[in-house]
């Protein structure tokens, strides 16, 4: 389906409890995040979804971070080369934080390709590894979706 689409998104949601959200993209669309993000919100409270899980760049900044160098200079980068993204991410993250949903948004390092299934390591201040395989991911953000610990937060996670 269409991200962009509110009946396409109503067709998918319709009957879940809860929305894992990895929509992404590497271009500098204007609104992109924010405008799936808002309809999402809408759909979910239309019908009485309240768990909503996505995942953002590791360079998505927040005031808690404690960034080393390696990280400092990657956030610069991403900030610099992919700025009106970062910043509809941050938009999208506001109306996350504005929403009465029960959202967790989990940031990450690079992402690979990979079969194997690793320990996810987490910490809501520092990045403290370097990529992520997609596989672990996905099981990760599973199961998440009963989990109460990260309601509102924005952990990093990494293998």
């Amino acid at each position: 389906g269409d991200a962009h689409s509110k009946e396409d998104i109503k067709n998918l949601v319709k009957g879940c409890n809860a929305v894992i959200n990895t929509v992404g993209h590497f271009e500098n669309c204007e609104g992109f995040y924010s405008n799936i993000t808002n309809n999402i919100i809408d759909i979910m409270k239309d019908f009485n979804i309240n768990r909503y899980i996505s995942i953002a760049s590791g360079a998505l900044r927040i005031d808690s971070d404690e960034r080393g160098f390696f990280h400092n200079v990657i956030a610069k980068f991403m900030y610099s080369k992919y700025g009106m993204k970062m910043a509809d991410k941050e938009k999208a993250l506001s109306l996350l934080k504005k929403s009465e949903l029960n959202w967790s948004v989990y940031r990450l390092p690079k992402v690979i390709e990979n079969q194997g299934i690793k320990k996810i390591k987490i910490d809501y201040n520092v990045m403290k590894g370097y990529k992520i395989s997609n596989r672990t991911i996905a099981e990760f953000l599973i199961d998440q979706i009963d989990n109460e610990e990260h309601f509102g937060k924005l952990p990093f996670i990494w293998e």
